[in-house]
């Protein structure tokens, strides 16, 4: 197991800096590398020990907009815009042949995410949550106030998300 910290990186995505952290941009070793994607109140680095752990697999972990060290803009935070996160870093990164892993929340991103570029994921994980993309109903900001706590500059996030739903299907 390594302890080698990643290596922290932004992509860009239509002028917003989306942070990640990549455990081993060298190479996998032949192994399979995997894509983190958080849940809603989850940042790049909630993936560290297990980066740690799956060494020398390459592990890159994202934040999406308004989350962690990634951008919070006023707007712009609907599901396709969370989604086109995911395609900023992978396409910044290079990435192909890869494992796509979705926590929470972030399930509904990768399974959206795969269905568009089958030609580059091999692989989903997907973590406790349902291929749907629920709405935020009023106050769900007073639930997460730890998380605006812990976060001041990222509190805008989920105000465009309070009655978006979306379905998600997987159709090759």
């Amino acid at each position: 197991m390594s302890k080698t910290r990643p290596i922290e990186g932004w992509a860009v995505n239509r002028g917003l800096r989306i942070h990640y952290l990549d455990g081993n941009p060298v190479g996998s070793q032949g192994l399979t590398p995997l894509v983190y994607v958080p849940g809603a109140l989850n940042a790049a680095d909630g993936l560290i020990p297990e980066m740690e752990a799956l060494a020398p697999r390459r592990c890159v972990s994202m934040a999406l907009r308004g989350r962690g060290k990634s951008d919070a803009p006023m707007s712009g935070y609907t599901f396709e815009e969370n989604v086109s996160d995911v395609e900023a870093v992978v396409d910044s990164l290079r990435l192909e042949g890869f494992c796509l892993m979705g926590w929470s929340l972030g399930v509904p991103h990768v399974i959206r995410y795969a269905t568009r570029h089958l030609d580059k994921v091999v692989g989903l994980i997907l973590l406790d949550y349902p291929a749907r993309y629920p709405p935020f109903f009023l106050g769900w900001d007073v639930i997460s106030d730890c998380f605006l706590t812990c976060s001041p500059n990222q509190p805008r996030w989920f105000l465009p998300c309070q009655g978006e739903n979306i379905d998600i299907y997987m159709r090759g």
